[in-house]
C-alpha cells in the first residue's frame, strides 16, 4: 500500500470512529446538580444541552407574588416518590435509569407540542419514560383536581417528529404511548422505539392527553419523566464529515 493510501485509510478510520463515538444513550449524568435537587430553568438560560441534544425550557418569575412557573424541560435527581404538586420534579422510580438518586429529565407539557427537543446532527432511536410521582399518585388515588382512574381511563403521551428545529416544519410522523391504561399506571422505566418517526426529524415534540378533562382542560397533572434518549449521528452528517476529512488529507498531502 502506498504512503498516500495508508494516510487516507488511517484518516478515514479515525473520522469514522470520531463520528460513531457521538452515538449512544443520553442519560443526563453529565448535568451539574447537587444531590436530591432539581434544575427548573431559574437561571433563565432557556434550556440545557447534553450529548449534543437541546432540551427547551421556559421559566418566568413573578416578583410581585414571589412565585415562579416553568414549562418544557427540567432535570432532577429527587428520590422522594410522595404525592402532590410540591413533589412535581420527582419520577415515580425515585431515580433515573442508573438507580435511586441518579438523574433524569422531567417534562411539563402545558400545550400541544409544549415540550420539545432539538436533535442537532442526530436522529433519535429510542427513549425511556415513566410517570412522575405527582401524576402517578393523582391517577392512582385522585386529588383535589383530578379523579382516581377507573378501568376506562387513560393518560397518553404523543411524540411527534418535525423536519425543523423548535418543533417546526412538516411532521415526520407520530407515536402514541399510554402512561396509564385504566388502573394499569406505569411506574417503571419503559423503552419506546422512535425509529418510525426519526428519519429526517430535526426535533421531537411531546403532548400529554387524558380521559380526565374538564371545562378548563386536562385534570391529570401534565408531567412525565424521561430516563434516557438514545441517538445516533444522521447518515448524511457522517458522509459529509468523511468526505471533508478525506479532501483535507489530500490537500495536505499535495502541499507536503
Amino acid at each position: 500500500m502506498s504512503g498516500s493510501k495508508r494516510i487516507l485509510l488511517v484518516a478515514l478510520l479515525g473520522w469514522c470512529g470520531a463520528v460513531s463515538s457521538q452515538a449512544g444513550e443520553i442519560d443526563f449524568a453529565d448535568l451539574p446538580l447537587a444531590p436530591n435537587s432539581y434544575w427548573n430553568g431559574s437561571d433563565e438560560s432557556g434550556g440545557f444541552s447534553t450529548g449534543g441534544v437541546f432540551f427547551k425550557n421556559e421559566y418566568v418569575y413573578y416578583p410581585e407574588w414571589g412565585m415562579e412557573s416553568w414549562t418544557g424541560w427540567s432535570y432532577s435527581n429527587i428520590t422522594s416518590t410522595t404525592s402532590g404538586f410540591s413533589n412535581q420534579f420527582a419520577a415515580i422510580t425515585g431515580g433515573g435509569i442508573a438507580g435511586a438518586g441518579s438523574k433524569y429529565a422531567v417534562g411539563y407539557v402545558d400545550s400541544p407540542n409544549g415540550a420539545f427537543i432539538d436533535l442537532g446532527i442526530h436522529h433519535a432511536l429510542s427513549l425511556k419514560v415513566t410517570n412522575t410521582a405527582y401524576a402517578y399518585h393523582s391517577m392512582k388515588d385522585g386529588d383535589a383536581f383530578a379523579k382516581k382512574f377507573g378501568a376506562s381511563d387513560w393518560f397518553k403521551l404523543t411524540i411527534r417528529g418535525f423536519e425543523s428545529a423548535g418543533a417546526t416544519g412538516s411532521t415526520t410522523g407520530q407515536i402514541e404511548f399510554l402512561l396509564a391504561n385504566g388502573t394499569n399506571i406505569v411506574d417503571q422505566w419503559v423503552s419506546i422505539d422512535l425509529s418510525s418517526i426519526s428519519a429526517g426529524a430535526r426535533s421531537l415534540a411531546f403532548e400529554l392527553t387524558s380521559s380526565d378533562t374538564g371545562s378548563f382542560g386536562m385534570n391529570t397533572p401534565a408531567y412525565f419523566a424521561m430516563g434516557s434518549l438514545t441517538v445516533a449521528p444522521e447518515p448524511g452528517t457522517v458522509v459529509l464529515v468523511i468526505v471533508s476529512g478525506v479532501t483535507m488529507a489530500l490537500l495536505r498531502r499535495k502541499k507536503s
